[in-house]
């Protein structure tokens, strides 16, 4: 069977039993006991497209000399059709295979998609919920702390939002330096006179962090500072508003921890 499997071509012999390649089993040394007679002898292999032996046809008789060019002529043809046939039963199994992944990857998609769906609704509903309380603040300014700041950086106006948010009533504050309203480590790292210097060169500085009120409790604070020049362009101090946003900062806080769990969820459902 070797010459066969190992796509040497057709393999014919008109009397196996003198054949100089018959007789080579180390268990045998020909037929083995029970073996139907074979004198005749004729294998074809089955090959593939791609050149890979697939097979053989296999071909045996009693007596010599019963295989003719036809007959070789015959199985080589049955040997081309079945190569095509097992051929295509290969190819229909990996396109089966490939309908099945495809499948797999389009059921991904979907959940992905639903779980971004999700997401970009429960954003909606996070920013819906942001514009009515910025649509309630903009009614009531006293959810607002706004106040001028000369251009050292000292409060020269309070209003009820301020007072309400940091504490501080106009009294305690006008003439004091806004830094009073930053953390010790702020103050220390010199965040207030850098917020001033970007507000002065770019016009406007927004940024979050925390803020201390009059009775030393702390608020995540959303701040903007616009610096306010006069018609000849002149730096006449800074105008601030500070918003208390530490229920937002908390529900984003919540809102990051349910997307990891819903990512580490969906990494053990990968594995």
């Amino acid at each position: 069977f070797g010459p066969t499997f190992d796509g040497a071509g057709i393999v014919p012999s008109d009397d196996i039993t003198k054949d100089p390649r018959y007789g080579k089993m180390d268990t045998y040394g020909g037929m083995p006991p029970g073996h139907l007679p074979v004198r005749s002898y004729l294998a074809v292999p089955v090959v593939s497209r791609a050149g890979n032996v697939l097979g053989g046809l296999f071909f045996g008789h009693a007596d010599p000399g019963r295989f003719d060019q036809r007959a070789e002529t015959l199985v080589a043809g049955i040997a081309v059709h079945a190569a095509v046939a097992i051929d295509n039963a290969q190819l229909y199994l990996s396109a089966q295979h490939e309908i099945e992944r495809r499948k797999q990857a389009e059921a991904q998609l979907r959940e992905l998609n639903d779980t971004l769906e999700e997401r970009v609704r429960e954003r909606t509903r996070d920013l819906q919920a942001a514009n009515e309380q910025f649509r309630l603040l903009v009614q009531g300014v006293v959810d607002y702390s706004i106040f001028m700041l000369s251009p050292e950086g000292s409060v020269s106006t309070w209003n009820a939002g301020a007072e309400r948010i940091k504490g501080y009533d106009a009294a305690d504050v006008v003439g004091k330096h806004f830094s009073v309203f930053y953390t010790p480590e702020a103050r220390e790292a010199g965040e207030p006179s850098r917020a001033l210097e970007e507000a002065r060169e770019k016009g406007r500085v927004e940024m979050e962090g925390w803020r201390v009120r009059k009775d030393g409790s702390q608020f995540w604070a959303s701040v903007v500072i616009d610096a306010v020049r006069n018609d000849d362009g002149r730096l006449i101090g800074f105008a601030k508003i500070t918003r208390d946003i530490t229920a937002q900062r908390d529900a984003r806080a919540q809102l990051e921890l349910a997307r990891e769990a819903l990512f580490q969820s969906q990494k053990m459902e990968s594995v």
